[in-house]
């Protein structure tokens, strides 16, 4: 199990938002925000859902620009 090292989250923060400048670049798993089952099936589901809508959106915008 991960044993997050003091300023993990502030390091989280700054991936989060290096994260924004990179579309379509998801990261998951208990080395970043929890360690037990629970929490790898939200973060499974929460990047699927993302990934879902970001497809979705660029499909419809490209399809838009035709």
């Amino acid at each position: 199990m991960p044993q997050y090292l003091v300023g993990h989250e502030g390091r989280l923060d700054v991936i989060d938002t290096t994260l924004t400048e990179l579309p379509g670049l998801f990261l998951t798993g208990s080395a970043y925000r929890g360690v037990g089952l629970a929490s790898f099936i939200a973060e499974r589901t929460a990047a699927a859902i993302v990934s879902a809508r970001v497809a979705h959106e660029a499909t419809t915008t490209s399809a838009l620009a035709d």
